[in-house]
């Protein structure tokens, strides 16, 4: 594992392949955040990870006004 911090000041570990660039999302229905790399119109997922306050249900917890919306990734 490889600690990083978010483009949010978020603290966090995640697997030693990611690279500057990569991506931190919360997937509907996911437990945990995941690394996504884009690619060419596509992201390839580089593994799940730990991001301080950031896990799924917390996000929930902070209701629907809180989060910033839905996108749509195609995954690799």
């Amino acid at each position: 594992r490889s600690a990083f911090r978010t483009a949010n000041g978020h603290i966090g570990l995640g697997p030693r392949a990611m690279r500057p660039g990569d991506v931190t999302v919360a997937l509907v229905g996911g437990a945990v955040p995941f690394i996504l790399r884009p690619r060419d119109g596509y992201h390839l997922l580089v593994g799940e990870c730990y991001v301080h306050g950031v896990m799924y249900e917390e996000l929930l917890d902070q209701g629907e006004d809180n989060i910033k919306g839905l996108e749509w990734f195609h995954i690799y």
